[in-house]
């Protein structure tokens, strides 16, 4: 019961836009309910969070998905996705080379953990062979992934996402979501966000992502809660300026970022998990 209290008022006071007293107010009464009880109390607020944002007439735009901060990387998980040029069919069959230094690669790079392919694509996919990118840039290894696509949806989808597992769990410090970019590029001095393929005529685009950084900011916090509840609310919309195709990539990206419980929609709950692990990671 302690630990439930604990978990749902952290959540209330987080995404809550009650004055302080009524926190408080909330708090008290939620001390003398049950877990069902505090459970209700915690969608009331949210609720009240979103009815306000629905009110609001402020959008939120989707950030670029080759656009990445360079001041600090969001201490949480980081994926590479490999994102279809606009709405072409793919071929049935098709191989995709991606770049992951050295200093980021985990223990077991082609492992079938890291991989997956987007719930948007009928098929299978599985990594093949690992080597070094050039004899000159030995820092660098090349993942051959094999795809078998039977179907894709009708609206766009990312083709497949990769976990950057080295980041997180193997102690190897990078300074900013650039570095990351250039990490997962050839040269890391060029960075390129294009992904070959053994089709001469099929290229994707890659990027980087931060679960739960929906606004590329390079940090997980209450800003990325409010745009996730603001995209709940139908407030969120493609940049000024961002072609269609590129407006394609950079709502595909937001939805794989924002979706932190990894259950394919991106939904309230989402916002409440996101706020949970602001919460438990800045004590």
């Amino acid at each position: 019961m302690k630990k439930s209290f604990k978990r749902i008022i952290a959540t209330v006071m987080a995404i809550s836009t009650a004055a302080v007293s009524g926190l408080s107010v909330t708090a008290n009464a939620a001390n003398e309910a049950s877990d069902a009880e505090l459970t209700k109390i915690a969608e009331q607020a949210v609720m009240e969070n979103m009815a306000a944002i629905a009110k609001s007439s402020e959008p939120f735009y989707y950030p670029e998905y080759d656009s990445y901060d360079t001041m600090q990387l969001a201490p949480t998980e980081h994926y590479l996705v490999g994102l279809p040029v606009g709405n072409e069919s793919l071929p049935e069959r098709l191989g995709v080379y991606f770049y992951v230094n050295t200093n980021i690669v985990s223990d077991t790079p082609i492992a079938s953990s890291l991989f997956s392919i987007c719930p948007g694509y009928e098929g299978y996919a599985s990594l093949g062979t690992i080597s070094s990118s050039t004899p000159s840039t030995t820092a660098v290894k090349r993942i051959f992934a094999r795809f078998t696509i039977n179907g894709k949806s009708e609206e766009y989808s990312p083709l497949f996402t990769y976990h950057l597992e080295g980041v997180e769990n193997l102690g190897r410090i990078l300074d900013s979501e650039a570095d990351l970019d250039g990490f997962t590029s050839e040269s890391t001095l060029a960075p390129s966000s294009a992904l070959i393929t053994n089709k001469s005529s099929v290229i994707l685009r890659k990027s980087v992502y931060a679960l739960g950084d929906v606004d590329r900011d390079g940090d997980v916090d209450n800003d990325d809660v409010a745009a996730v509840q603001k995209y709940v609310a139908g407030l969120c919309e493609g940049a000024v300026g961002r072609t269609e195709e590129e407006s394609a990539y950079d709502k595909a990206v937001f939805l794989l970022a924002a979706d932190f419980n990894r259950d394919g929609i991106v939904d309230i709950s989402d916002a409440i998990s996101i706020i949970q692990y602001y919460q438990k990671n800045n004590k």
